[in-house]
């Protein structure tokens, strides 16, 4: 008896499926900044140190009537906050680039050529690699709006390296899922 298959699973390669899957690594992502100015894309994307996606979850809607009865609606989801961690250069070219993002974003500074003016707001694209380094599929975070900069840790007399935390809010997520076939 052959087995039955699902369309939306239509594609997957067998031999891959029947192999013993190899859990994700270190380094196994790249991620761009995108509406940004290309040098400054590069140089936020090559100070990534660690991402911590945002969670998804169904909205729930509340139906009007006697009973106010709650149930999830189909399609409409909440995106949580995208929280990224950077490793700031020395010549503190990260937390410039921040800052003055930040600052843009809630009106505290205006920039003067606005036909060249980076958005208040940006997409971030999480790109996943298989082992060969073959992108895999790519998440892209849309509208992300800078809600908080976490100020790495200064001491003195260490040579500990130092990261600061920064956290995006999402308004809308595209997935692009691989094809198979």
């Amino acid at each position: 008896m052959a087995e039955e298959k699902h369309p939306m699973f239509d594609g997957y390669p067998i031999e891959l499926l029947n192999r013993s899957m190899n859990v994700m690594k270190e380094g196994d992502f790249y991620v761009s900044f995108l509406n940004l100015p290309n040098n400054l894309s590069n140089v936020l994307g090559r100070q990534v140190i660690s991402v911590d996606p945002p969670s998804l979850s169904v909205q729930v809607v509340e139906k009007p009537s006697r009973q106010k009865t709650t149930y999830p609606s189909q399609g409409r989801f909440d995106v949580g906050d995208l929280t990224i961690e950077f490793r700031p250069d020395s010549f503190g070219i990260v937390m410039d680039v921040l800052f003055r993002q930040f600052l843009y974003q809630n009106g505290m500074i205006d920039i003067e050529d606005d036909k060249s003016a980076i958005g208040k707001t940006f997409d971030v694209q999480l790109e996943f690699l298989t082992p060969t380094n073959v992108q895999n599929q790519i998440i892209t975070y849309r509208r992300c709006f800078l809600n908080d900069i976490a100020m790495p840790s200064l001491t003195t007399g260490g040579n500990q390296e130092t990261s600061m935390s920064v956290t995006f809010s999402v308004e809308n997520i595209d997935i692009d899922l691989k094809e198979w076939t």
